[in-house]
């Protein structure tokens, strides 16, 4: 009948050995256990010895005793007969589970898949594909490092050229566990969730900006628009507001909440109407009163702008006013940074 199953691993076959450096004993400890010295061919100074109580040596288990001292200068080599190796590539499907007897399975650095990869699945979508068991699956990334001290964990993207472009961070110190950042161009935090939940975006496009002495239009002429410029910066997060000229330049197409309160001195009450407007690119937004109402000029009036608008990318938003008729005699009052009275913010919402 002839042979059922893969063919025999025979192409290349040999028995274990050891050398043993004699320091003057008769006992010395084997590499690998024995059952008895009958496992073993024992050569010194290239002379077989011959194995058995009596006789040139015994072994059993690790241990290898020799009825004479081994000298330095013998040279003593020895051959596990019980121990035959053979270094064999295995045949295409012949590996299972089964054969894999330690649970941790090394793999080489810098494998590479082939192919879609999955865990827990014989179906990937992509190149990895993880899918959990039961109802949940998870994914899990843990640091090698003490939780009490700085460590992170990272999780990284790169281009095809193989350049980092974002990563994802979690750090792990007393102060600060479970914090994750999110970083775009590898190494630029875009927006941080603390450990209790805030979260912070220290690129998102806000400012607020105010009409100091510098810049305080006064008696500002009629029937004509005059554009506000608020030249102090309080603030600027991402640089998209211009103090020179008093205009906010949309980096991205986005929504924007825009907020304008103005204290006006002086309005007299022979104009036909005041009116303030929000000014973008793809429309305007006013807020209008008539102050003939009075029977006074007004020492003191209050006009604000609150709206949530569209903007393109590179659009601009600035604040405008405009007296019809009446005397020139409004002024917009100034203030200081810690009491600011006429004011321009926005931010991108989303």
């Amino acid at each position: 009948m002839p042979y059922i199953g893969n063919d025999l691993a025979t192409q290349f076959q040999a028995f274990a050995t050891q050398t043993i450096t004699g320091d003057g004993s008769t006992g010395y400890t084997l590499d690998r256990a024995v059952a008895n010295g009958k496992e073993l061919l024992v050569y010194i100074n290239n002379v077989k010895q011959e194995e058995g109580s009596g006789k040139a040596y015994t072994a059993s288990g690790t241990t290898i005793t020799f009825s004479e001292a081994v000298a330095s200068t013998d040279s003593c080599y020895l051959v596990y007969m019980g121990s035959a190796q053979q270094t064999v590539t295995a045949p295409d499907g012949s590996i299972v589970s089964g054969q894999i007897a330690n649970a941790t399975l090394a793999l080489p650095s810098g494998l590479t898949a082939a192919a879609n990869t999955g865990i827990g699945t014989t179906s990937p979508d992509g190149a990895l594909h993880v899918k959990g068991i039961s109802d949940h699956g998870r994914f899990i990334l843990e640091s090698g490092g003490d939780a009490g001290n700085t460590n992170t964990t990272f999780m990284q993207f790169h281009n095809n050229g193989g350049t980092e472009i974002a990563q994802i961070q979690i750090d792990e110190g007393a102060s600060n566990e479970g914090q994750i950042i999110f970083k775009t161009g590898g190494t630029t935090t875009a927006m941080t969730i603390d450990k209790d939940g805030h979260i912070t975006k220290p690129l998102q496009s806000a400012f607020l900006a105010s009409i100091f002495p510098a810049t305080r239009p006064t008696n500002i002429s009629v029937n004509t628009t005059t554009g506000l410029i608020f030249g102090e910066e309080i603030f600027d997060q991402n640089g998209d507001y211009n103090a020179s000229n008093g205009k906010f330049v949309a980096p991205v197409t986005g929504r924007y909440q825009f907020n304008f309160m103005g204290y006006l001195q002086d309005v007299p009450n022979d104009a036909s109407y005041l009116y303030l407007q929000l000014v973008t690119s793809n429309r305007n937004y006013i807020t209008i009163f008539d102050p003939r109402g009075f029977d006074t000029s007004v020492a003191y009036e209050r006009a604000n702008i609150n709206m949530l608008v569209d903007m393109d990318a590179n659009d601009e938003a600035s604040i405008a006013f405009y007296q019809g008729g009446g005397s020139a005699t409004t002024d917009f009052a100034s203030g200081t940074s810690s009491d600011p009275n006429t004011n321009f913010s926005g931010y991108l919402v989303a």
